[in-house]
Order: structure tokens, then C-alpha cells, then sequence
């Protein structure tokens, strides 16, 4: 078994590497390769097609737009002040894959670590664990306020109320009941988990144990110099 630590180091140099590549090729060859991390543990394989919902409207808004407000030296279609060559659309296609994975690097840790490993790999590295537990949680934060948002649209469609009828405002106006339910569920929510935090001694002064205490082999040493060095050889050698 990987060592955790080595799967954050190993992804910050994926993500620190990433800003310096220039190929749509390199990048979609290491998006094929998070692909196959994925699909290797089983919760990956659930977290690939919720992924690919929510990134793939926005890989195609930044298709369509950058284009048109990025200025190109040839031109392969030209209106007005809109100049579209080969220039920008490989730049906005090397745009959507650096996001796309930047994504998935950030999402991979999450989805193969439990949240007791993932704060165990933080405190190992340095960071206070009041301050890993913390990060853990804002992590988490946002796919559960989305399901929250899920669930308490859905629970007001059951019961009668249509969300999609109406102009602008009066949609937008109907959303506020909504938000407000599902700030006040994340708030009691919180307030529950932050008395289950006090009540197990959260708040204690003195170290934390593990029981199970975190090894760094010497095979995860070499791991991290081989990625290392593969990172670097598109940098170095363009």
C-alpha cells in the first residue's frame, strides 16, 4: 500500500508540473493516466462520472468564449472584432485540459483516502491537526452542500412547488426559500458535529495517537524520484 504522504507529495508535483506543460497531448495523456487511478479503486469509479457531469459544461463554455476574447495572429474566422485562428483555439483547449486536470489531481487524494488517513498524511507533514482536520472538513463542505441543495430542491418539488415556472425573478425569488432551508441544515448540522467534537475531546491539549502509526518505506521513496524525474522530462526536454 502507498504511504499517504506520498500521494500528496506526489500530487503537488503533478499539479506544480502541470503549469509548466505546453502540449494538449502530454496533458491528455496524463488526464488518460488519472483516469486509470480512478478507475483502479472503487470508490474512484463512482467519483468519475460525477466529475465528468459538472466539468464538461464548463470545459465547453471555455471553448466557446476563450476564442472569442483571446486575440489570435491568424485567422480562420473573422466578424467584427472576433478573430478566431488555430492560435487560441489550441489555447483554449490547453486551458480546459490543464483544468480538467487540475481537478481530477485535487480530487484523488479525497476519493482514495478515508478522512481519518487523509488527516493522519497532513499531521505526518507538518500541519497542526485542528488546522488537518479543518482542511478535511472545507473540503468536504462542497459536495455535501451540493447534495444538501439536492435533496431540499427535490423534498419542495414533492410537495407541490415548481421551481422552473415563472420569468427570471420570479424564479430567483423562489430560490430563496430554498437557500435559506439549506443554510439553516448546514448550520444545525454544524452545531450538532461541533458537540460531538467537544464531547470526544476534541478540544484536549497534548499529541494525538494513531492507532495505526504511518510508515514511509524505502519503495515510496523511489516512487517519488521516478515521478519526479518524469515530471521533469517534458519540462527539460521539450
Amino acid at each position: 500500500m502507498i504511504d499517504p504522504r506520498t500521494r500528496l507529495i506526489a500530487v503537488l508535483l503533478a499539479i506544480i508540473a502541470l503549469f509548466f506543460y505546453r502540449s494538449p497531448a502530454l496533458l491528455a495523456l496524463m488526464l488518460g493516466l488519472l483516469h486509470v487511478l480512478f478507475w483502479s479503486h472503487p470508490h474512484g469509479r463512482s467519483a468519475l462520472g460525477s466529475l465528468w457531469r459538472k466539468l464538461l459544461p464548463l470545459g465547453a463554455f471555455i471553448l466557446i468564449l476563450w476564442p472569442l476574447f483571446s486575440p489570435s495572429e491568424e485567422s480562420i474566422f473573422s466578424w467584427r472584432f472576433i478573430r478566431i485562428g488555430g492560435d487560441n483555439l489550441a489555447s483554449s483547449l490547453l486551458m480546459v485540459l490543464r483544468l480538467f486536470n487540475l481537478v481530477f489531481l485535487c480530487t484523488w487524494p479525497m476519493v482514495t483516502m478515508t478522512q481519518s488517513l487523509f488527516i493522519q498524511a497532513l499531521v505526518k507533514t507538518g500541519l497542526p491537526y485542528r488546522g488537518a482536520f479543518t482542511l478535511v472538513l472545507a473540503l468536504q463542505a462542497v459536495p455535501d452542500f451540493t447534495d444538501r441543495w439536492h435533496r431540499v430542491r427535490q423534498a419542495r418539488q414533492a410537495r407541490g412547488v415548481d421551481l422552473e415556472k415563472g420569468r427570471f425573478l420570479r424564479r430567483a425569488a423562489q430560490l430563496i426559500p430554498l437557500l435559506t432551508a439549506v443554510i439553516v441544515s448546514a448550520l444545525r448540522d454544524s452545531d450538532q458535529l461541533a458537540f460531538a467534537l467537544i464531547n470526544r475531546g476534541f478540544d484536549r491539549p497534548g499529541a494525538r495517537t494513531w492507532l495505526r502509526e504511518l510508515r514511509f518505506p524505502p519503495r515510496d521513496g523511489a516512487l517519488l524520484f521516478l515521478l519526479t524525474l518524469l515530471l521533469l522530462c517534458p519540462i527539460m526536454f521539450p
